[in-house]
């Protein structure tokens, strides 16, 4: 199967170093799949074929903890859903592993934005800490309106840093609703995009 979703997958590690930029787009390729036990999470690859980041469920949907890491296994972001009593569900994400997660101040927050209209697509909002509360990002998750499992990530000024859609192959024909192309700007620290990408992708019930 890893072979249909990138031709020239390879099990060689890459460089996934926390706040990493590049100069130039990158293209990932997503697989909401486990690359070891084959059920839920997400194998990622870049576009040399190579695992850049994985995601296990080990059987489990939509778990209240998940760890994103790359192919050596190191922990890059351990996620949690919080529950917040009536209101919606809020996604913590702490870097590395923790153990101890209520005496650290999460990196990041992703909650639900409640919509006036019922029926209205509810986007995802992200805050996002730098090195204390005083230096804080704001991001918003956009969700698709032509696919579910489809978004786009914008910063605090609405500029696009990352996008996720259905992946096609040769010829306009769509390799499944599990195979995803994700796209980064150079600007964008990756690591941090794949956590919110995995935070959509839990919100939807597809890891």
């Amino acid at each position: 199967m890893t072979a249909k979703v990138h031709p020239q997958a390879s099990s060689a590690p890459v460089s996934t170093t926390m706040g990493a930029t590049t100069t130039e787009k990158t293209t990932f390729t997503l697989w909401m799949k486990s690359l070891v036990f084959h059920g839920r999470g997400l194998a990622v690859f870049n576009q040399d074929g190579k695992v850049a980041y994985r995601m296990d469920n080990y059987g489990e949907k939509c778990s209240r903890e998940v760890l994103l890491m790359d192919l050596a296994g190191q922990v890059l972001f351990t996620i949690r859903r919080k529950k917040q009593g009536l209101r919606c569900p809020c996604w913590e994400g702490y870097e590395g592993m923790e153990k101890s997660l209520s005496t650290k101040q999460p990196s990041f927050w992703v909650k639900e934005h409640r919509s006036r209209h019922f029926f209205q697509t509810k986007n995802l909002i992200c805050e996002v800490v730098n090195d204390s509360l005083a230096n804080i990002e704001n991001y918003e998750i956009v969700k698709s309106t032509s696919s579910k499992s489809g978004c786009k990530i914008t910063n605090a000024v609405g500029k696009t840093i990352a996008k996720v859609k259905p992946k096609q192959a040769c010829g306009g024909v769509s390799l499944g609703r599990d195979v995803l192309s994700l796209e980064v700007d150079p600007e964008a620290d990756a690591s941090l995009v794949m956590a919110l990408v995995a935070v959509h992708g839990l919100v939807n019930g597809q890891i």
